[in-house]
């Protein structure tokens, strides 16, 4: 009796088995794969304007020995800008992938909140996981600062792009973030006053400030007028900020905000103010 139960189950098991393998590979390969490319690395037919060429040897890798494309399948091909196209696979080789151009859309939506997110530098790996998630989220501009606290000075450009592009293309976003080289704070501001730059919406977290109601802050920002719908958010390093970092803001009139009573990890609370302002407004 028990060898027939053992039986049974271990048929129901590979049943199972091979219902989720005939799933997964369907979705592998129906899914449409976003890449962001270059113009430089899309080459259009001269003769057919229905053509196209890639020629990017990362994207070339990534599509032929990872994700073994097939001839017929789509790729939706993104400029980092709001453009996409979307184009089925014809042939290729170690050179170029041929494609043909089935849809092309301009002007993609943008977030309804475009948030500048400004953490001050951490350790390597927390600071790379806050590029990862708030890319995620739909943070628009990171601009790292180098506070009173900040012990960890090394910042990667070309290691954080990487990070981002690959947040950008997994997330399905339309718009590339910005990121920018490490600012001393008094440098970043005296670079804000001088390119005249509104400081209304520019705000700093502080857990011994006043909580605020997030929805009646973007509501508030949605219904000024000049703004752009824009905000911008300090958010400090292990330890908090100095009483140097906080005369630096109360001098330039950025105005300190808390989440609340409970206290973060820096690289919580960039992914915490990101979340409460994104989602769910776009």
């Amino acid at each position: 009796m028990q060898k027939w139960a053992s039986l049974k189950y271990q048929r129901q098991k590979l049943v199972k088995d091979f219902i989720f393998w005939i799933f997964y590979v369907d979705y592998i390969y129906m899914k449409i794969h976003r890449f962001l490319i270059g113009q430089k690395d899309m080459i259009k037919d001269k003769i057919s304007d229905c053509l196209l060429e890639i020629v990017n040897q990362e994207v070339i890798h990534q599509l032929t020995h990872v994700l073994k494309i097939k001839n017929g399948q789509k790729v939706v091909f993104l400029d980092g800008q709001g453009m996409a196209t979307q184009a089925i696979f014809l042939e290729g080789n170690k050179s170029g992938l041929k494609f043909n151009i089935d849809k092309t859309l301009t002007n993609l939506p943008k977030n309804k909140i475009e948030l500048n997110l400004l953490p001050a530098l951490i350790k390597k790996d927390k600071i790379e996981y806050v590029l990862q998630k708030c890319t995620e989220i739909g943070v628009v501009n990171f601009q790292p600062i180098i506070s009173d606290r900040s012990e960890k000075l090394s910042f990667k450009m070309d290691r954080a792009e990487k990070i981002i592009k690959e947040a950008f293309e997994q997330s399905e976003k339309n718009y590339l973030p910005q990121v920018s080289v490490p600012l001393m704070l008094e440098e970043y501001m005296a670079q804000y006053e001088t390119l005249g730059q509104n400081k209304k919406n520019l705000f700093y977290l502080d857990i011994e400030a006043p909580i605020i109601n997030v929805n009646q802050l973007v509501s508030q920002i949605k219904n000024e007028e000049n703004n752009k719908n824009k905000i911008s958010f300090f958010v400090g390093p292990e330890g908090g900020w100095s009483d140097l970092d906080r005369k630096i803001f109360h001098d330039n009139n950025v105005k300190p905000i808390s989440l609340g009573d409970t206290v973060l990890r820096a690289e919580t609370a960039s992914i915490a103010v990101a979340s409460l302002i994104l989602l769910g407004q776009n």
